[in-house]
């Protein structure tokens, strides 16, 4: 039986879910429901959320069985749906859900859905392939570096990713695992095996809809690291130096799915005025939309499926 008020059922905490746009072409992928589902004691998961869908929880965790009383099919019957992907707390400890690549600069990213974890600041990304995905670690270091040591060089909590207008994906770091921390940073993926820019990349501005509060922000300048005051053009000076924020690994074969590094944007997030507990950052339903060079911050209400 389903009751409208019930969406899905058997998640445990998600944290981060996004809507996949789908590929600009064929529209393929659009309408799906990416959430990251933080596990209990040993397994982190991605759902693909579906109408009437049962997640499992919690007779499950991740693909096992967390309470052999519930693991019957009293409470997992037909409408059982498992993750896309599960990892262990050998790996990381809470799953931030991310987002499909949708976007135009990066042809070699599409459909690729990036996501991480907040407790090591760890990056993934998942690779559709049929009715599989193939997960791989991103590197975002030479490779004296790339063992998954990423605070060494990055702010190590991962809060949220979001997109623009374009599709271009972002990420959302703090320092310090703390609902008060008023501090954070701002990254795009970026994938150095890039294009140019062509003409049909360019998208309009156009206003958005803020139903929550706006949180306001003093931009501080970034022009070291090798980042540009623009946060568009990386190098490939920029992208190999050792002691560069963009520093990332290269391959040679144009062909083989690329490393990704990270741009740090020219904005910093820096919050002018104390957060109310209903408006901290580390809160479900977070989101960036940008705006020029807003930052806007919905509440979780706005989130609500219907």
């Amino acid at each position: 039986m389903k009751f409208h008020e019930i969406f899905a059922y058997g998640v445990r905490n998600m944290w981060r879910c996004s809507v996949d746009r789908g590929d600009s072409e064929s529209g393929y992928g659009a309408g799906r429901i990416f959430c990251g589902d933080v596990g209990q004691n040993r397994y982190e998961e991605i759902d693909i959320i579906v109408n009437g869908g049962n997640y499992g929880w919690r007779a499950m965790e991740g693909n096992s069985c967390y309470d052999s009383n519930l693991c019957n099919e009293r409470f997992i019957g037909d409408n059982y749906v498992s993750p896309i992907h599960v990892y262990s707390h050998s790996v990381g400890k809470s799953v931030t859900g991310g987002y499909v690549y949708r976007g135009c600069q990066y042809p070699h990213l599409q459909g690729i859905y990036i996501y991480g974890d907040f407790w090591n600041g760890r990056l993934f990304k998942l690779e559709e392939n049929g009715e599989e995905w193939t997960n791989t670690e991103i590197c975002l270091g030479t490779k004296d570096i790339c063992t998954g040591n990423l605070w060494n060089f990055f702010p190590k909590n991962i809060l949220s990713f979001g997109e623009d207008e374009a599709g271009e994906v972002y990420m959302l770091v703090t320092d310090i695992a703390s609902s008060s921390h008023t501090g954070g940073k701002i990254f795009r993926f970026v994938d150095p095996n890039k294009r140019g820019n062509p003409e049909e990349c360019h998208v309009e501005e156009r206003p958005v809809p803020v139903f929550g509060p706006i949180s306001p922000f003093e931009p501080s300048s970034n022009e070291k690291n090798g980042a540009t005051t623009d946060g568009q053009s990386v190098g490939e000076e920029d992208v190999t130096k050792p002691d560069s924020v963009l520093t990332t690994s290269r391959s040679n074969n144009i062909h083989a799915v690329p490393t990704l590094c990270l741009t740090l944007l020219t904005a910093s997030l820096i919050v002018t005025k104390p957060l109310s507990s209903s408006e901290r950052l580390v809160m479900f339903g977070f989101v960036i939309l940008l705006q020029g060079m807003q930052y806007v911050q919905r509440t979780a209400q706005d989130y609500i499926l219907h």
